[in-house]
């Protein structure tokens, strides 16, 4: 078809909503001009009319064809609607067509907005198109060049809603599951694979999407976008078992009430968050993504699971990479462990590993070394153990960069507040040997924070005097701030000297004018000075 002008094209659309009937073969127009390969302009008026379009015609029931119409196939009224139907199901795949290839966002926009309308729209019975929905959340997340507004208005307008969050859930699940594999475990071979970057095209897509749904369904303030909450047609409540039989004896209407209804329980929507979170996490994820994830597990997936220890063996593999990774990784271990009974043994030997010269100028070592603080903290901890970091930590001060050294008295001094029966004596400590139990490090002694008072950075010397303190009582000091510490550098030491103020400066005084550069009681041997 050849491309029309914005004005003709507006107005094939303005006659259309008019006259419905005597002008429905403009419908194939509009849909002709919404495609990727019409001009931007174009593809808006296309869009817009389209959706004043059908959205009226399903209000008016057109695409129903009424009992005495569908005896008769031949009748007008029933072909028309047949023929309605299918210029319907052409607009919903090009609404989905432009929102997987479009590269401009305001058409990305406006197909979402449309599409998000057709999954409500004409809805007596406020059931939710769920096949339509999933469709276009695949179809966005399989564009490249999304644009953050449209993420950005599904995470705002839309995902509020119970039953949009619910599906979009399962279209989650279902698109990774697509892709062939059960997702009841989190599959830790594939979890292993990350750091290789090997990733499926829509992963990280799918989890930008993810990580904007924190929490799943409350039962307090809740709504709904098909609008079946508001018109009183189910609730945020619980069915009790003779009130399910009832509906299940009652009409197919009622049926389909009920089984749309999944999405206003509790119940359900924790166990759709479970699958679609076990879903993306048992395939391949690019480092950045497999970061991202670890760090939003703790806090915002882990108390939201049906069963959190299904999240046991991909942690346990995912801490084998070390570094920040073998970090993330066991922190969620750490929620695991002391709020769900997960036995995890050897957790402080793996920390004990990942403590290496390394750390001090790694990128993430804030984060890095402010969970071991947190881990390290824990009651846990028995004093053999605490005694082992305390010596790995001091011998990692005589090597470490000054803001390191300072990082690690700051580690020392609240691992022996905590634990006041550490006394060290000699050093029989084996700094090669993996477990921090059989290290010896409780008969040793600190024998580095003695050397660091020689350090050649005076801030470093400074820091040893917090192991001068009382620790045989915890409440005469309080801990330090590690994270202050781990932030630190050399250009804060060098800010930190240059704002101190002094209260007298050393300056060159002579009594009398020099007259020459060396005394006459200073020979040299070669040169003679007047």
């Amino acid at each position: 078809m050849t491309s029309l002008k914005k004005t003709s094209l507006q107005q094939v659309g303005n006659e259309l909503l008019k006259q419905p009937l005597q002008k429905a073969n403009n419908v194939t127009i509009l849909l002709a001009a919404a495609k990727p390969s019409s001009s931007q302009e174009e593809e808006l008026i296309a869009i817009h009319q389209l959706h004043l379009f059908f959205l009226a015609s399903l209000e008016c029931g057109q695409l129903i064809v009424s009992s005495q119409a569908a005896a008769e196939p031949e009748e007008p009224e029933a072909q028309h609607a047949g023929w309605l139907r299918k210029q319907y199901s052409t607009y919903i795949s090009q609404l989905q067509q432009l929102l997987r290839s479009s590269p401009h966002p305001s058409v990305q926009m406006a197909a979402l907005g449309a599409g998000m309308e057709a999954v409500r729209a004409g809805n007596s019975c406020f059931q939710f198109h769920n096949r339509t929905f999933e469709s276009l959340v695949e179809a966005m997340l399989r564009n490249s060049n999304l644009a953050p507004e449209v993420l950005s208005r599904m995470t705002s307008k839309y995902l509020p809603h119970a039953d949009v969050r619910f599906y979009t859930l399962r279209a989650i699940a279902a698109i990774v599951n697509g892709k062939g594999g059960d997702s009841s475990k989190a599959q830790p071979s594939r979890a292993s694979g990350a750091a290789k970057g090997t990733q499926a095209p829509p992963i990280a897509a799918l989890l930008d999407l993810l990580l904007k749904i924190e929490t799943p369904l409350s039962i307090g303030g809740v709504t709904s976008w098909c609008g079946a909450l508001e018109a009183g047609q189910t609730n945020a409540e619980a069915q009790p078992p003779a009130a399910k039989k009832r509906r299940l004896a009652s009409s197919q209407q009622h049926a389909s009430v009920q089984e749309g209804a999944k999405w206003a329980r509790a119940k359900p929507q924790k166990r759709a968050f479970t699958d679609a979170w076990l879903a993306v996490l048992r395939v391949p994820l690019t480092l950045p993504d497999l970061h991202r994830a670890l760090s939003h597990l703790p806090d915002s997936v882990i108390p939201h699971l049906t069963d959190p220890l299904l999240l046991s063996d991909f942690l346990t593999h995912s801490v084998d990479s070390g570094g920040l990774t073998g970090m993330l990784a066991l922190h969620g271990i750490f929620i695991l462990v002391t709020q769900h009974g997960l036995e995890y043994p050897h957790f402080f030997m793996r920390l004990y590993a990942l403590l290496t010269p390394d750390i001090f100028n790694a990128r993430h070592r804030v984060r890095f070394l402010t969970l071991a603080d947190i881990f390290l903290s824990s009651g846990l901890v028995p004093a053999y153990t605490a005694a082992a970091f305390a010596k790995r930590f001091a011998r990692l001060a005589l090597t470490a960069p000054p803001a390191g050294a300072i990082t690690c008295t700051g580690f020392i001094h609240n691992l022996l507040r905590r634990h006041p029966a550490c006394q060290f004596g000699r050093d029989p400590y084996d700094e090669g040997e993996p477990d921090p139990a059989k290290s010896q490090a409780l008969a040793s002694s600190l024998w580095e924070a003695e050397s660091l008072r020689d350090h050649y950075c005076p801030q470093v010397a400074a820091s040893v005097s917090l192991l001068d303190r009382d620790f045989s009582d915890p409440k005469k000091t309080a801990e330090v701030n590690v994270q202050q510490y781990a932030a630190g550098s050399f250009a804060a030491i060098i800010k930190q000297e240059l704002d101190i103020r002094l209260k007298k400066a050393p300056i060159a005084f002579h009594s009398q004018p020099l007259t020459s550069l060396f005394g006459t009681a200073l020979p040299i041997l070669g040169f003679a000075f007047a």
